[in-house]
Formats: structure tokens, sequence, C-alpha cells
């Protein structure tokens, strides 16, 4: 179980490591990109609460997936856009 998760993301947390590394990333990069994880963790986390509330369909067994794309979708598009406004009104 351990070993599955850490081939299955190991390369693109190292890429990320690299990449972070080749950058240098000063003090207003880190908190952007530290935002940036808060925000998208925030989303993740109502786009599983609107599934869980709108929807009845287990997903598990029914392998429909285009119900799901379009919540995850429309959660990120409204927390992208309530982003987007109060960095707006705060400028």
């Amino acid at each position: 179980m351990l070993k599955d998760l850490i081939m299955r993301n190991g390369i693109w947390v190292l890429l990320i490591a690299f990449a972070l590394y080749l950058l240098k990333p000063a003090l207003a990069e880190q908190n952007t990109i530290f935002f940036i994880v808060a925000i998208e963790a925030i989303a993740l986390a109502l786009s599983s609460i609107a599934l869980f509330a709108y929807s009845k369909i287990n997903f598990t067994e029914n392998q429909n997936n285009s119900n799901m794309g379009l919540i995850f979708l429309g959660v990120h598009l409204s927390v992208g856009l309530g982003v987007v406004g109060i960095y707006i009104t705060q400028i």
C-alpha cells in the first residue's frame, strides 16, 4: 500500500521539488503558492460536499463520471471567481 502510494506520486513530487529548487522562490512567491494550495484544498472539500449533497449516485458502483466532472468543474469555477472577486475588491 505505501509502496504503491510512493511509486504513484513520487515522480510528480520530485518534479515539483526540482522546479522549486530551480526557481528559488522568495517569501512572496512562497506565500502565493501556499495560498493557491489552501484555496484548492477548500475547493476540493467543497466538491466533496457538493457530490454528497446533490448526488445520490454511488460512484464506486456506477461509472458515470460526467456528473462528477461537472460538479467538480462548477465548484472550481465558483471558487476561482470568488477568489478573483475578493482580489479585485482588495486592490
